[in-house]
């Protein structure tokens, strides 16, 4: 599952699913698309596709990881109506690569001992 969340051309958030809701934090029911580093942002003033990845930490204190992939959006005179951003938790992804970094790491530690062996 994804989040959504949609806004216009002047980066007021006008709908936003309860996935994209809880990602960001329930507590803070943002109406305005503010920081010019968010993907969100960048879609609608760029006028093209970004994939961005970002760090948010919870309500509780834990971090999660979230690929938020945004686009801009027009009507059917091709006019910028806004932009939409799908929001997807790869924290678990990230994990996961950590470890396999890892592993991968240790075994080139392991081969470089046997040849001196």
């Amino acid at each position: 599952p994804e989040g959504v969340v949609i806004c216009n051309t002047s980066l007021q958030v006008i709908m936003r699913n309860k996935l994209a809701q809880d990602m960001i934090g329930a507590s803070r029911y943002i109406r305005q698309i503010t920081d010019n580093n968010s993907a969100l942002y960048k879609a609608v003033k760029t006028e093209q596709e970004i994939t961005a990845e970002a760090v948010v930490k919870q309500e509780d204190g834990h971090e999660i990881c979230l690929e938020t992939k945004a686009s801009p959006i027009y009507d059917e005179n091709n006019n910028l109506t806004g932009g939409v951003a799908y929001l997807k938790d790869i924290t678990m992804n990230m994990k996961v690569a950590g470890v396999i970094d890892k592993l991968i790491g240790d075994i080139s530690d392991i081969q470089a001992y046997l040849k001196t062996v």
